[in-house]
């Protein structure tokens, strides 16, 4: 039989590399560079990546600020598995002799903010930091009427510490390179072995090899290969000339939704056994990908919806990348209680909880002309008062949001304020009884009832 072509692959991506002169392998006589190093590497495991390195020698973040979009844009289109890894800031810690530090700490670290949260919003999104110079020589210079520049170690582990802490707030990945080839005792010979200011091959090599073992790297290589397995059994049972949707979300909602139709028990014990074995398999995707391929699952009639906002729930990026338009189209066709309080209790409430939506904008659920959101809106500050999901009490938000609701009569957003004060009662009684003194002629009979019989008992309707 002929050989199949195009040959099968595990995986296949497109990656843009961007960042300075260690991103471009400047003094690596076999012009690998690391990129070219750890991209041979994946080819060794069968997958397919179009690596760009987008690397410009010298560069320092006010020149990536401006230019790392468009070029990304035109290599990146929308349908292909586009990935981002920056490396930069060696050129903005150098001391320019005469004039000082090229772009102060401040300044560079809100420029690497501004970068990488508009790139982790677009894609995956991975961040290396400054590589470790040799300081005891002198640094060339590589043509004339270059100006003279100073490095100093110390001042790289300030930037690299401080872009590890705006890494943390946005929950990208970042991988500390500085510290372990600072303390390898080859690394400063390795510097300036390739053109007397970057490593050489060795010197490369050293730097693929921490990027190679990273598992955030490896986990791009691990997830997308399910994915796209997915993608190569649906187009086998597809007629000639058909194609399915390259989308990775989609191929692993349809391999979800394939799991949930061969599950023969569907009591909740069974299906949450169920999640837990999904989410083990997501644990590796990035959390924008949870997110759409949660998308997808509610699209259709069919997987329940808890589940999906399980899946959501229990993957931490995917719960910090909750912004209010996600929650929006998270919360389209919510029509009954037991869909809205999952996504309240999972979603919007510790996305309320964690200020990643305003107060503004849950007031917006709160006044909806849908009776589902207004409910939403109640539930969802069950998460700032519930210690079992993360709350610590917070009754100026709950009690904010109850005021916007005070005179609604629909039963489902009756029984949600009660549910609410009553969790607010178990932290802050007394702000509770101090509210329904306040508005004992406004609030229903049932809320009345039940949060008293809750804060003199303990119990919603004691026996």
């Amino acid at each position: 039989m002929p050989p199949e072509f195009p040959p099968p692959r595990r995986s296949f991506s497109r990656i843009c590399f961007l960042g300075d002169a260690f991103t471009v392998g400047a003094g690596d006589e076999t012009a690998l560079g690391w990129v070219g190093r750890v991209a041979q590497a994946v080819w060794e495991r069968n997958h397919d990546v179009t690596i760009y390195n987008l690397g410009i020698r010298g560069e320092s973040t006010q020149a990536l600020l401006q230019r790392w979009r468009g070029e990304c844009e035109a290599r990146l289109p929308h349908g292909v598995q586009g990935r981002l890894v920056f490396m930069f800031g060696g050129n903005d810690a150098k001391e320019v002799v005469g004039q000082g530090i090229a772009v102060p700490l401040a300044e560079s670290v809100a420029n690497a903010r501004s970068i990488i949260a508009a790139a982790s919003a677009w894609l995956p999104t991975l961040w290396i930091s400054l590589v470790p110079m040799n300081v005891t020589k002198p640094y060339p210079r590589l043509s004339p009427g270059m100006p003279e520049y100073r490095f100093d170690n110390q001042r790289q582990a300030e930037y690299t510490q401080a872009y590890a802490e705006v890494a943390r707030e946005l929950a990208v990945p970042f991988l500390d390179v500085h510290t372990p080839l600072l303390h390898d005792p080859e690394w400063p010979q390795l510097t300036q072995a390739g053109d007397g200011s970057n490593p050489n091959a060795r010197g490369y090599a050293r730097l693929a090899a921490l990027v190679s073992v990273w598992p955030a790297w490896r986990a791009w290589f691990t997830l997308e290969a399910t994915a796209q397995a997915t993608l190569r059994a649906a187009r086998a049972r597809l007629p000639t000339g058909s194609m399915p949707s390259t989308d990775a979300s989609l191929e692993l909602a349809q391999a979800i939704r394939r799991q949930l139709a061969r599950q023969s028990d569907r009591s909740v014990a069974g299906l949450r056994k169920l999640r837990r074995a999904i989410s083990r398999q997501l644990k590796a995707s990035s959390g924008t990908e949870v997110l759409r391929t949660v998308e997808r699952l509610i699209e259709q009639a069919g997987s329940p919806r808890w589940l999906a906002y399980e899946l959501a729930h229990h993957h931490a990026e995917a719960m910090r990348r909750l912004t209010p338009a996600a929650l929006d189209r998270l919360a389209t066709g919510l029509s009954d209680w037991g869909s809205v309080d999952p996504f309240a209790l999972y979603l919007l409430g510790p996305a309320y909880r964690e200020g990643q939506i305003s107060n503004a904008q849950l007031t917006r659920w709160a006044l909806s002309l849908d009776r589902w959101r207004r409910r939403a809106a109640l539930v969802a500050t069950v998460a700032l008062n519930s210690k079992a999901r993360g709350g610590e009490g917070d009754a100026a938000r709950t009690l904010a949001v109850c005021d916007r609701l005070l005179d609604d009569r629909d039963d489902m957003v009756v029984k949600a304020l009660s549910w609410a004060l009553r969790e607010l009662a178990a932290k802050e009684p007394a702000a509770v009884e101090r509210y329904l003194k306040k508005h004992e002629s406004r609030l229903a009979a049932r809320v009345l009832r039940e949060v008293r019989n809750k804060l003199t008992t303990g119990l919603k309707n004691p026996r």
